[in-house]
């Protein structure tokens, strides 16, 4: 089973990995192109820590259809080999608790105040 640090950390990955993906040499030019125009609308590590400041610490709709692209991104990264090795980890790793396709604005993936303020305090700083 997932927890809510772990959703929160995958979330804060995929932005990373996003970034990665525009700067690997290995990645095909199609792929980096995609990973810029999911960054556009993809939730920033900032907007996160500001929703869960929020008192409706859920993800707004618009975001879901963003992080499932995002996730077929990344699938397509770690399972075509795409990018550097390392690259290729990283989706991996990302992808382990990142939201399942369809369920990123369901009640499965809700952000808790409560849970998260820890995390991204010992974290972030």
């Amino acid at each position: 089973m997932t927890t809510p640090s772990e959703r929160m950390r995958a979330l804060r990955w995929g932005w990373e990995l996003l970034g990665t993906l525009r700067h690997d040499e290995l990645i095909s030019p199609a792929l980096a192109r995609r990973a810029e125009e999911i960054a556009l609308r993809y939730p920033t590590p900032s907007a996160l820590i500001e929703l869960l400041k929020s008192d409706n610490p859920s993800l707004p709709a618009d975001f879901g259809e963003t992080l499932d692209t995002a996730r077929l991104l990344f699938q397509e990264v770690q399972f075509g080999s795409n990018g550097k090795l390392q690259t290729q980890r990283d989706a991996m790793f990302t992808l382990r608790h990142f939201p399942l396709l369809g369920s990123a604005v369901g009640a499965a993936f809700r952000l808790r105040k409560r849970v998260f303020s820890p995390w991204l305090e010992a974290e972030d700083g």
